[in-house]
């Protein structure tokens, strides 16, 4: 439920680990290398935070949606891995549309009995 917290953290001192050592690397073979150094290590810093975060939210909405469906006792849909963010996100609001659809038709096609 809470995602993974080792995973959150792998990636975030990855990116960490990069922003400190691509600067370093970089200043052993001189001014120019150092600054492109530091650009390696800003980017490295914030595709971690952004992994990371992405990715325990991602965890923690997908254990949410196993319960609601168990809870509901609906099936759960089979979803494929995404390959990038774009897809991901097309994926998430495309069937975040249709479980809502589905939800709201719901409503009046299989209503609550004795209610």
């Amino acid at each position: 439920m809470i995602g993974n917290p080792v995973g959150f953290i792998e990636k975030l001192g990855d990116g960490v680990f990069e922003f400190v050592n691509e600067p370093r690397k970089g200043l052993i073979k001189g001014p120019r290398e150092f600054v492109g150094g530091i650009g390696k290590g800003v980017t490295s810093l914030v595709t971690g935070v952004f992994s990371a975060g992405f990715g325990s939210v991602s965890k923690i909405t997908g254990s949410l949606y196993s319960i609601a469906k168990s809870a509901t006792g609906e099936k759960e849909i089979e979803q494929k891995q995404a390959e990038n963010v774009v897809e991901g996100l097309y994926g998430g609001v495309t069937g975040a549309g249709g479980e809502l659809f589905y939800g709201l038709t719901g409503i009046f096609t299989k209503p609550i009995e004795g209610a």
